[in-house]
């Protein structure tokens, strides 16, 4: 093990007194295991990623910059605070002082029953299925009332991307895109809670739905690994039935697929694809249309946008017949899709470009669309599903960012008023954007809670730390530029150097923005490559003060230095099971959550250990399960030395229904002196908590709050918790109120 460099240590104590300020130097789906001899060569077809223009690598901290940065977490001058003594765990139920989450049903996907005159909208932010009349509209300061509404935890629905209608019986299929790995059918006529009358057996991923009436066949996208499976539309969770045919494989240019169409006419089906992919190896003992695979590490990789096009009957690794590619198409995160068979249109709701483009179906190549619905009298925001309703020569459009589905005629270009308007909150509500919340961040400087979102829209946002309700974010990163995808599950911020790191998990990479960007931005720096090793990065640590970036790869943690960019080695591998890393960096110690040979576990190590080196210790045990944490929230306030986990209470439950949210679930809260089968010292949220699925946990050490993400309540709550920055004393008695 290599030398420590020297930290001047202050006492704990100092960050109660001082607080935190900031400081800007200036410079998938399951599957066998498959073993890799080696990484793959470089792809000479790979796409050469656009970065954003720095001015430079900032340099490793001065002395006395590293001084003060210390001095501000309560960790320079003094000797090493003493290991705290073993309490009792206490549990809080409190209240949340601030809670951001929109209200609103966030309109996903569309489609129009046009045999029954009504139109399905599905929610993704409140998780519901909503039914309307095809005429109804609202004005810019009303609601929509709707005719029914499916939602509730006994629908297992969640993160709706796509819904279809059968047209002989009404029947609704709504597509999961996460935590539910099924469709979700419902007879025409259910609404409340109530139990889908049918699931059919996709795979975690699936986006985009399509229907070969005359084949009664269904078409599913697979985004993680950038697949097609086609299922008879009868199939069933129950009877255990499978695909009957998957487009998979490195000819198919299947990149992060969203949406997907079927040409009756032309016997073919459209892709698009947001250009995010990586490399699989198929288990050699799997059936041809079995989901069982393993990814490459480092054979992730960013290409343009795209619309693919294939043969219907298309099977296994097929190059496609065509693809839509290049700066001409003015694609930006092409999401749903739609084709129009009579007039040979093929329409696309292009959620980064707020806008509709229309297409040829014939079209190849770097071509325009023929024209493009967009501008400010449109109301078009954030794009994502579409429409064609040729029966009543309508298009329809629904925009995950505007509260709203809006309807234009069949033929609009420009910027064209929309016909009507259905509302689930007045055009001036403000928009959150927080969907599916992963690890958050704080910047004490800007005093922003940085906030990642995934599935259909994914962005960064930035909310003021008193955001509360139905707050909009003071600004958000966000677009095709971004290379932000739909596994957006990490972020942290370097208050040192004003930076913010995200994990790409489909793209195997690491992502680096400046702490000012906005808008539809490119990264500053990437990290992704063969040499990396990155597999599937849930999340990525910065350590501000030693310059370095770890990065857990399940079996292993890898660390690099934190300005490297492009295709580099790491700079040394610690070989333990690693979901999540967390860094405390005034003790010098590395805190890894990951399940063990005993069950899960939370090792602790010096921060630069590496190779086999053995932990200082372990938490581990009956008493500290469940530990949660493996794949949610961790986070270390370095100061106090506590370790914060996220501990969502299961994500399956009995009577053949996933345990969506509980309010059980909790941040458990250990010390990184902790060792052996302990308890965590406080409990913040269950039992008969507001925390219903915790995600991400992040800590605001001025104002002595935690801030807690929800994947359930898709939102963020901000908790008073003095006593965690109070060094040396003990816990609270259960239940205390602020």
């Amino acid at each position: 093990m290599r030398a420590r460099p020297i930290v001047f240590p202050l006492t704990v104590m100092l960050l109660a007194t001082l607080g935190v300020g900031s400081l800007h130097e200036t410079g998938g789906g399951s599957g066998r295991l498959v073993a890799f001899d080696s990484f793959p060569q470089t792809d000479p077809l790979t796409c050469e990623w656009e970065v954003a223009a720095v001015d430079g690598a900032s340099p490793p901290l001065s002395a006395t910059a590293r001084f003060q940065f210390l001095q501000r977490q309560g960790g320079g001058g003094s000797p090493r605070a003493a290991i705290p003594p073993l309490v009792p765990t206490a549990t809080s139920t409190r209240a949340p002082l601030r809670f951001i989450q929109d209200a609103n049903a966030v309109f996903s996907a569309v489609t129009v029953d046009t045999p029954r005159n009504e139109v399905v909208l599905t929610d993704e932010n409140r998780f519901r299925i909503f039914v309307f009349d095809r005429l109804a509209t609202s004005g810019p300061t009303s609601r929509t009332e709707p005719k029914r509404v499916i939602g509730g935890l006994s629908t297992a629905t969640q993160y709706q991307s796509s819904v279809y209608v059968d047209p002989p019986t009404g029947d609704i299929y709504a597509v999961n895109n996460d935590t539910v790995h099924e469709v979700s059918i419902f007879p025409r006529t259910a609404q409340g809670d109530v139990r889908p009358a049918r699931t059919i057996p996709t795979v975690y991923g699936s986006f985009s739905v399509a229907a070969d009436e005359e084949r009664q066949e269904l078409f599913f996208t697979v985004q993680h690994s950038g697949a097609v499976m086609v299922f008879n539309k009868t199939a069933s969770s129950r009877a255990n039935d499978v695909a009957v045919r998957m487009i998979l494989g490195k000819s198919t240019q299947l990149a992060d697929p969203h949406g997907i169409a079927f040409d009756p006419q032309r016997k073919v089906i459209y892709v698009a694809n947001w250009g995010t992919s990586r490399e699989f190896i198929r288990d050699p003992r799997a059936g041809r249309t079995e989901y069982t695979q393993a990814a490459v590490p480092g054979s992730g990789r960013f290409v343009p946008p795209s619309i693919t096009v294939y043969p219907a009957n298309a099977d296994q690794d097929v190059a496609p017949l065509r693809v839509i590619q290049g700066p001409k198409t003015g694609l930006d995160w092409p999401t749903n899709i739609a084709v129009d068979p009579g007039r040979g249109e093929l329409y696309v709701a292009n959620s980064g470009g707020h806008s509709v483009l229309v297409f040829d179906v014939n079209a190849q190549g770097d071509v325009a669309p023929l024209r493009v619905v967009k501008g400010a009298r449109t109301e078009l925001q954030f794009p994502t599903g579409v429409f064609v309703d040729a029966a009543n020569d309508e298009l329809w459009v629904a925009n995950f960012g505007g509260h709203s589905a809006t309807v234009y005629p069949r033929d609009a270009k420009g910027d064209v008023a929309p016909k009507r308007v259905i509302r689930s909150a007045p055009r001036d509500e403000p928009f959150p954007g927080i969907s599916n919340p992963y690890s958050i961040a704080y910047d004490p400087g800007r005093e922003e809670v940085i906030v990642p979102s995934c599935v259909a829209n994914p962005q960064i946002g930035m909310f003021s730390r008193t955001a509360d309700k139905t707050a909009a974010p003071t600004r958000r990163i966000v677009g095709q530029n971004s290379k932000l995808n739909r596994t957006v599950h990490g972020v942290n911020y370097d208050e040192v150097h004003d930076e913010i790191f995200v994990s790409s998990q489909i793209a195997q990479a690491v992502l680096a923005f400046s702490g000012t960007q906005s808008g539809n931005v490119p990264p500053v720096r990437i990290i992704q490559g063969p040499k990396t090793q990155i597999s599937v990065p849930e999340m990525v640590e910065v350590d501000p003060v030693h310059n370095e970036l770890f990065v857990p790869a399940r079996d292993r943690v890898l660390v690099f230095n934190r300005t490297d960019s492009g295709n580099v080695a790491p700079k040394r591998v610690l070989m333990v099971p690693a979901a999540r890393v967390a860094v405390d960096y005034v003790h010098n110690l590395l805190a890894v959550s990951g399940r063990g040979r005993t069950g899960a576990q939370i090792a602790i190590f010096d921060y630069d250990a590496e190779g086999t080196t053995p932990p200082l210790r372990v938490i581990s045990g009956v008493n500290a399960e469940p530990l949660g944490g493996l794949r949610h929230g961790f986070d270390i306030h370095p100061a106090t030395g506590m370790i914060l986990v996220s501990v969502p209470f299961g994500e399956t439950g009995g009577d053949g229904l996933p345990l969506l949210a509980s309010d059980q679930s909790f941040v458990g809260i250990w010390s990184v002196f902790d060792s052996g089968n302990v308890a965590p010292r406080w409990r913040l949220g269950g039992p008969n908590g507001v925390i219903r699925n915790p995600r991400g946990v992040a800590v605001d050490a001025k104002n002595k709050t935690v801030l807690v993400s929800d994947k359930y309540l898709n939102g963020v709550l901000t908790f008073s918790f003095p006593e965690m920055f109070e060094a040396g004393l003990a816990p609270r008695d259960a239940n205390t109120a602020d």
